[in-house]
């Protein structure tokens, strides 16, 4: 389930960067280039995935993670999302708590609430990118 999701998301970045098992933390998720520098290096990125409970959440969750080369202005004062959290400034980014996804009354449901999740998330994040 969460690599179907994982990939209806990612066909919104038109890379060719699959979802993948990441064998550092066991989670499954990928990240995307938003911009380079004028060197062709990555300057910005977001990270999507699925993980397992470890030391910053007790249970599995989805994530949404940014990295910047450069700092970016108001990235701790972030709208809140439909669902999930920031937990900037101790990480950069948000989740979604399996437990909060378990609340929804149906599968159809759950699916809505992720995809909302990230939709939202990316958008916030492209706005700050922009901006900041």
């Amino acid at each position: 389930n969460a690599k179907i999701v994982l990939n209806e998301i990612a066909e919104a970045f038109q890379q060719d960067e699959a979802i993948r098992i990441w064998p550092h933390h066991f989670d499954t998720g990928a990240f995307y280039v938003i911009s380079k520098n004028e060197k062709g290096e990555m300057a910005q990125t977001i990270g999507i995935g699925f993980a397992i409970p470890d030391s910053m959440i007790n249970e599995p969750y989805y994530y949404l993670s940014f990295w910047s080369a450069d700092a970016t202005e108001g990235l701790d004062e972030l709208p809140s999302l439909p669902s999930g959290q920031w937990l900037m400034p101790d990480w950069n980014g948000a989740v979604l708590k399996h437990s909060e996804i378990l609340k929804a009354d149906s599968a159809s449901e759950q699916h809505k609430l992720v995809k909302s999740f990230y939709q939202s998330g990316i958008e916030i994040l492209m706005q700050a990118f922009k901006t900041g």
